[in-house]
């Protein structure tokens, strides 16, 4: 999980420069919050994503030396983490800043919450 995080993170520190090489950051950004409110181009995004998701956990599970289909590990560590970037996406597509530093943040704020998610108690009581 700490490695996805740095990746991801590090992916939001220099995204500007990739995308800016290729169209407009602004641009890029407006066609991912189309893409978050228009269904079938969401439901072509999540279909891709899901591919992606499994090639990842493949070479996760490669590099640890695991057998993806006997260790559930490194499925159920990529699909939290696909978690934590599809409700990140969303909630900043529907926010006030469309900025990559609000999506870094919001990210960030996200993934420290899963350890404690999955870990702690969660009842005040």
């Amino acid at each position: 999980m700490e490695a996805l995080r740095r990746a991801v993170l590090e992916g939001w520190d220099t995204i500007g420069e990739s995308i800016e090489s290729v169209v407009p950051l602004e641009l890029h950004m407006r066609a991912y919050r189309l893409i978050e409110s228009t269904p079938a181009l969401l439901a072509a995004y999540l279909r891709r994503s899901a591919e992606l998701e499994e090639e990842i956990a493949r070479v996760i599970a490669e590099r640890e030396g695991l057998d993806v289909d006997a260790d559930p590990r490194p499925r159920v560590a990529v699909a939290v983490f696909g978690g934590v970037m599809r409700i990140t996406g969303r909630l900043w597509s529907e926010g006030a800043d469309h900025s990559v530093p609000a999506i870094r943040e919001l990210t960030t704020l996200y993934l420290d919450q899963v350890g404690p998610a999955l870990a702690e108690k969660w009842r005040t009581e």
